[in-house]
């Protein structure tokens, strides 16, 4: 990877559907990593370079967009302890954060 982390990146492949009725708006920032109580934002250099990186903008009902989303984390990082933590798109959006457990 071209990028340098200050810890080690933690490379997160996932997949996400819309199962509303109307499109949203939704990019990598709503999707943080939680490790304990600290809250990591994903790396944008370290997204550049990687081949399958995980970004857009529209996303029509009933279509699935399938990626990776790079976090730049402490070394004593494991995948086992961290889950995600996705924020509710749109803008004027009231509902709850959602978590992903990726240890599952």
């Amino acid at each position: 990877m071209g990028a340098e982390a200050n810890g080690q990146f933690l490379i997160v492949d996932m997949s996400v559907m819309n199962d509303a009725d109307e499109s949203i708006r939704m990019r990598t920032s709503s999707v943080n990593l939680m490790v304990g109580d600290a809250e990591y934002s994903p790396n944008t250099e370290a997204s550049v370079y990687m081949d399958n990186s995980f970004s857009f903008e529209q996303l029509n009902p009933g279509v699935q967009v399938d990626g990776q989303i790079a976090y730049d984390v402490p070394q004593s990082t494991s995948a086992d302890t961290v889950e995600l933590k996705v924020n509710p798109v749109g803008l004027f959006s009231t509902a709850e954060p959602h978590y992903v457990n990726l240890g599952e």
